[in-house]
């Protein structure tokens, strides 16, 4: 399946650098550029590495302390 049919983690509220993950900060939409939707529950409580705006996806490196 193409990329852009597939489902991924993206910023849905600006999140600041140190502000926590929250189900009101981060949803899964297509396309699946980037972090699998798999990570969603790991994420949450997490905190961001930098600041991140609407719609940029979630990338690992994105995130404080951030275990597979």
């Amino acid at each position: 399946i193409a990329k852009e049919f597939k489902r991924s983690i993206y910023i849905s509220k600006k999140i600041r650098k140190n502000e926590i993950f929250t189900p009101e900060n981060i949803k899964i939409v297509r396309p699946g550029y980037g972090m699998l939707p798999k990570f969603y529950n790991n994420i949450l409580g997490k905190k961001a590495s930098r600041n991140l705006d609407f719609g940029e996806r979630v990338l690992k490196k994105y995130i404080k302390n951030f275990k597979n």
